[in-house]
């Protein structure tokens, strides 16, 4: 019936497996980094995929968890990424300048701090490295991975979070994009698109995500 296809379908396995419970900050960048492989998975409208630096902004609220009996040394399940991530997300395709860049990662800032931040607005700069003020929660720099700097009046690819776009924290509001900025249409769920991503069996796993996953093998 309907209740056994939901169990079967939530005890999909991945292809990497639990081998300790992660402290919140390890959980919240590796799983950042992830979602960050998995949104550019998709092709951004109207760039090649071979020549286009792309870079993201999505979200790190994700639940730390206590393993459960049994789980440890086990495969990774989509019950349990769900777990991880209570509440979905859809990566959405913008053209964003640097400076707005910038304002979206204040959250990020305070958190990176240890100021208090809300989940919605704590978003993960995957491409890019954040440079902080030392004494205010302001991103001063941003710099790609490669170590070239973003031009604060440039637009940028980037893909951001549908619940941003949808009014989340006011933080569109508060970096200043329009409407006219959106590139394209929703990607699609984010945990499906980490579920994919984490069944792959190719898949190198980023930092630090190594400390506590490990290959399926």
């Amino acid at each position: 019936g309907p209740l056994a296809a939901t169990s079967a379908w939530l005890a999909e396995p991945t292809a990497v497996r639990i081998a300790r419970a992660p402290d919140r900050r390890t959980l919240a960048l590796c799983l950042g980094e992830l979602a960050h492989r998995a949104a550019l998975r998709r092709p951004f409208p109207g760039l090649s995929p071979a020549t286009a630096e792309v870079y993201s902004l999505l979200p790190r609220g994700w639940r730390r968890f206590a393993l459960r009996a049994g789980e440890r040394g086990q495969l990774l399940r989509r019950a349990q990424l769900y777990r991880w991530l209570p509440r979905d997300d859809a990566p959405v395709p913008y053209r964003v300048t640097g400076r707005q860049l910038a304002l979206l990662l204040e959250g990020y800032a305070r958190d990176a701090q240890s100021r208090r931040a809300t989940r919605e607005v704590v978003l993960h700069p995957g491409g890019l490295v954040a440079e902080i003020a030392p004494r205010a929660s302001e991103v001063t720099a941003l710099r790609s991975a490669a170590g070239a700097p973003l031009d604060r009046h440039r637009a940028y690819p980037v893909w951001l979070p549908a619940s941003l776009a949808a009014g989340a924290a006011a933080a569109f509001d508060r970096a200043l994009i329009h409407p006219s900025q959106r590139a394209g249409a929703a990607a699609g769920s984010l945990r499906e698109a980490l579920f994919a991503l984490l069944s792959d069996p190719a898949l190198m796993l980023p930092p630090p995500c190594p400390t506590f996953l490990a290959g399926g093998g």
